[in-house]
């Protein structure tokens, strides 16, 4: 829980439109032209993707390899990277604009993490990718009424061929419905999703959860947060090596 202590500062920051963000032991970019507000208050209130948070800390270890797809700002692939080594995470982050900050903010913490200008899809090539003026979490690949861009896509089965990562994070605002059943799982030990149950419905996400369960995946309740729009959920397997 939140002291009054740690409040208290936060308003401080917020009203002095702080530079620079202290946040889960990393330097993080605060408050600038063109970074949405509404994140960099998340950042200072603490709570900033607690939940995949939480689980990459749970499920990461040195030696694994980490592929993060919709990175953001950056937060979970430095958690994953502050454990594996920034050699072991590639992110990948359609968002020109976030994916700048995304950089920035490894820079900032000398954990040089690969990133990838580049939304995943079942196969490569170009969608349009729609960012809300209000936040960069409702970034979505499709229709919709904020700026729209033309990004490239990367082949989900390239990018696990390529860099054979042992755990997926999977942020992909409703793709994971497609992402998901294509992704090739042979060399994952775990998966770290977050399942949107407003866009997808409880019927698609059940069915995410009975395809990585055939894969032999079991979900870990203690790593796995439920809710009404998005369930982020940690999936893990032992994977035998020969």
């Amino acid at each position: 829980m939140t002291s009054v202590i740690e409040r208290l500062t936060a308003r401080l920051r917020r009203a002095f439109r702080v530079r620079r963000i202290s946040f889960d032991g990393f330097t993080l970019v605060g408050y600038r032209h063109g970074v949405p507000k509404s994140m960099t208050h998340a950042l200072l209130a603490g709570d900033y993707e607690n939940p995949e948070r939480h689980a990459i800390k749970g499920v990461a270890r040195p030696g694994d390899r980490v592929v993060d797809i919709g990175a953001c700002m950056g937060v979970v692939s430095l958690t994953a990277a502050r454990i594996v080594g920034a050699e072991a995470v590639v992110a990948f982050e359609p968002n020109p604009a976030a994916a700048i900050v995304a950089a920035e903010n490894f820079a900032l913490n000398n954990l040089p993490v690969k990133i990838e200008h580049a939304a995943v899809g079942v196969a490569a090539g170009w969608a349009t990718l729609t960012v809300g003026s209000s936040s960069w979490l409702g970034a979505a690949i499709g229709g919709g009424h904020a700026t729209t861009i033309e990004v490239p896509v990367c082949a989900i089965g390239d990018v696990i061929a390529q860099y054979r990562p042992t755990i997926l994070v999977l942020d992909a605002e409703g793709m994971e419905v497609d992402i998901l059943p294509a992704c090739p799982m042979g060399g994952l030990r775990a998966v770290v999703a977050e399942f949107h149950l407003s866009s997808l419905g409880p019927d698609s996400v059940e069915g995410l959860r009975r395809h990585l369960r055939a894969e032999g995946f079991q979900r870990d309740a203690q790593l796995s947060e439920a809710g009404d729009l998005v369930c982020t959920e940690a999936w893990t397997r032992e994977v035998r090596t020969t």
